[in-house]
């Protein structure tokens, strides 16, 4: 949005000045000079915006055609690797922001938390917006519990939680959240929470996506008990 009022800029002004040389050679009235600068300026303010808005739904386009890399061919190196050529040819920041998130997930898909945590964290919080700032956040806050990095999930996850509660019965990522809810309170110690949250989720999330996570809540439930 900023580089389109820059370009709205960078042609009015010099076009305001053109038709202000016109108006005093030709003895344009003032009235009428004003009507065509008017009606110059939101014709280029509309122009504008249909471009960015066709520019965008290309973009979105191109996001969901690599997307079926990951969730439908089970590709993650693949997926990955076509953000990241789509990375290099997109300039708007917050464009960019999105694609590293997508690159984040890839690398959370293999398993490297970290790598996928150190993209996330290279991302400007301002850019998360919406839904968007729901993901950075939840998935900030699960590569760091699935780092053993405690204490910062934990602290995410509570600035974060009144924003969390509004996303716990999304279909889409319902499960999601309440799996790093029950992390936090396993890293609190409120085990008998945890066990209470992690079957009521294996009975309400049934998609095979969530083996891994529920696998690995159990683990944790019999460290815990062993221990």
């Amino acid at each position: 949005m900023k580089k389109n009022l820059l370009v709205i800029l960078g042609i009015s002004i010099p076009f305001g000045i053109l038709l202000s040389v016109l108006k005093n050679r030709l003895n344009i009235p003032e009235k009428q000079f004003w009507t065509y600068y008017a009606i110059f300026a939101v014709a280029l303010a509309i122009g504008a915006y249909i471009i960015n808005f066709i520019w965008q739904l290309s973009f979105l386009k191109k996001l969901m055609k690599i997307s079926s890399l990951l969730y439908n061919d089970n590709n993650p190196d693949g997926y990955i690797e076509e953000n990241e050529k789509l990375l290099k040819r997109v300039k708007s920041s917050y464009n960019r922001g999105r694609i590293l998130m997508n690159i984040s997930v890839g690398y959370c898909e293999k398993q490297d938390y970290r790598r996928a945590k150190e993209i996330l964290l290279d991302i400007p919080e301002k850019h998360m917006k919406g839904i968007h700032k729901v993901l950075y956040y939840h998935n900030l806050c699960y590569y760091y519990f699935m780092l053993n990095e405690n204490k910062q999930a934990a602290a995410i996850f509570s600035s974060n939680y009144a924003l969390f509660q509004k996303y716990e019965n999304n279909p889409s990522f319902g499960g999601c959240i309440l799996v790093n809810r029950i992390h936090y309170h396993l890293s609190n110690g409120e085990i008998e929470q945890a066990k209470i949250l992690l079957e009521e989720a294996k009975k309400k999330y049934t998609d095979p996506k969530y083996q891994h996570d529920f696998e690995a809540l159990d683990q944790k439930l019999i460290n815990h008990a062993t221990s």
